[in-house]
């Protein structure tokens, strides 16, 4: 039972036997916690979810068991270029006040984008000057475009180190800015997502971004996907020519040619 059934609109949970078994098929081994359903079954729950995954050897960033641990980045090498891995979710009030969702002192919960993250943000770059650091955010409105306070956060995250940024959470895909000189993908819409969907309803695109990192050539691919449920039956699909078309000049419009 969720302590939050009468307080918050959408709970969201999950089988650990047969979700880890899923993980375990694909490879999956590493999870960005950072969002706004994470603790929707409480902190006795996310607790155990944390613990199944360490059970489970699957690496996680964006949550932990107190504040130090939540904020901690994931990092990557090979001969070529060593990255770091920044998760966080925006401060919303609710979460906050009503929720108790924020890994806070000693408190188990999520990574905030506040100034605790940024500090290790800029400690790191201090430390690690050749490193890439990437910071992956859980932001926005639900089928909206680009709110203010994403680009307020992007404009600090750019500006204290972050090489690229990647927001995900409107549950549809955001343009691509240039800010700083370094990309900003605001919204790689949804992956695998069981709603209905609200696309008409908001006039949003029904699509979403796959992100391939290229460790060895420092590049970054977005491969657009049809996400849609009620029309791929909750199975997401690769675009088409003329998707592929519509997804593409969303995405660039904000882009210099």
């Amino acid at each position: 039972n969720s302590p939050l059934t009468d307080k918050k609109a959408f709970i969201l949970g999950a089988q650990p036997k047969q979700t880890l078994d899923e993980f375990k098929r694909i490879h999956l081994n590493t999870l960005c916690l950072a969002n706004n359903h994470l603790k929707d079954y409480g902190e006795p729950s996310l607790t155990h979810t944390l613990e199944l995954l360490d059970q489970a050897e699957i690496n996680f960033i964006g949550a932990g068991n107190d504040q130090q641990q939540a904020h901690q980045c994931l990092q990557i090498h090979n001969e070529q270029q060593s990255v770091a891995i920044f998760n966080g979710y925006w401060h919303r009030r609710p979460a906050y006040q009503d929720y108790d969702f924020y890994a806070l002192g000693n408190s188990v919960g999520v990574a905030c984008l506040n100034a605790i993250l940024f500090e290790q943000l800029m400690q790191y770059r201090l430390a690690h000057p050749t490193h890439k650091i990437m910071v992956i955010c859980h932001w926005g409105v639900d089928f909206k475009s680009i709110h203010p306070e994403q680009e307020k956060l992007a404009k600090v995250l750019t500006q204290i180190g972050a090489d690229v940024v990647i927001g995900h959470g409107a549950h549809t895909i955001q343009p691509i800015q240039s800010i700083h000189q370094k990309p900003v993908i605001f919204g790689i819409g949804n992956g695998v997502f069981n709603s209905n969907g609200d696309f008409e309803k908001y006039q949003a695109l029904p699509y979403g971004a796959i992100v391939r990192i290229n460790l060895t050539e420092s590049q970054l691919r977005l491969y657009p996907i049809y996400t849609h449920n009620r029309e791929t039956f909750w199975q997401p699909r690769v675009v088409d020519e003329l998707q592929f078309e519509q997804a593409k000049s969303l995405l660039t419009h904000q882009l210099d040619p």
